[in-house]
């Protein structure tokens, strides 16, 4: 048999692969255990807020998770095509070029009505600590996404770690959100974009080596 008729002879038996396959058997499973593993994590280490009755400080962490989210959305949408290699990168540069620019000037509009004084980044007991409570948290997403996708065939690394990276730094902050006990101190949002801007950087430089083919 020659190698011709061998090829041949494996390709006739294909069968499209379902458009939402990728979603539905390696992304969102491995999106939910990792978000679990991130809630459990909060609620071990600083637990929920306690003012999540108060309707005030409920419609901040509602802002703050709805960020989180959005950027989680984001990523997924930039992290889908990356995963193809016959996908060009133009899209998921350009879904990760808007999020990013959205992130800043989500920070440079708070930072900017909050006025010149640089002393507000202290206000609160534990805000300043979000974008590393971010990562904490973020940090389950990531290792199941990246384990989920391994066997995946992208062949622009920036970009998909890039999308990994944005994907769990918005589950870590709506996540946090739920357990920030500052939820109206101002500058929360600027924290906020700063850890998911974070994540999304240590996720470009974390993912591109480990999904090296």
């Amino acid at each position: 048999m020659s190698l011709k008729d061998l090829i041949d002879r494996l390709a006739s038996d294909t069968k499209p692969v379902p458009r939402r396959s990728l979603f539905r058997k390696i992304l969102w499973p491995s999106l939910a255990i990792g978000a679990l593993c991130g809630l459990v994590v909060m609620l071990v280490t600083i637990g929920l807020n306690p003012g999540l009755r108060d309707s005030g400080m409920l419609a901040q962490i509602q802002v703050r998770a709805g960020l989180g989210l959005a950027s989680a959305f984001a990523g997924l949408a930039a992290l889908a095509p990356s995963l193809r290699p016959d996908v060009s990168s133009v899209l998921p540069k350009r879904i990760l070029a808007t999020a990013i620019t959205l992130l800043f000037a989500v920070a440079a509009a708070q930072l900017s009505s909050n006025g010149p004084s640089w002393s507000v980044l202290y206000l609160g007991t534990s805000i300043g600590h979000s974008p590393w409570m971010i990562i904490v948290l973020a940090s389950p997403s990531f290792v199941s996404l990246v384990f989920g996708v391994r066997f995946e065939a992208p062949t622009h690394l920036n970009v998909t770690g890039a999308a990994l990276g944005l994907t769990s730094g918005g589950v870590g902050a709506a996540i946090y959100a739920f357990g920030c006990s500052d939820a109206s101190t101002p500058l929360g949002l600027a924290w906020f974009s700063v850890g998911i801007l974070v994540a999304t950087l240590f996720g470009m430089l974390i993912a591109s080596r480990q999904l090296r083919w």
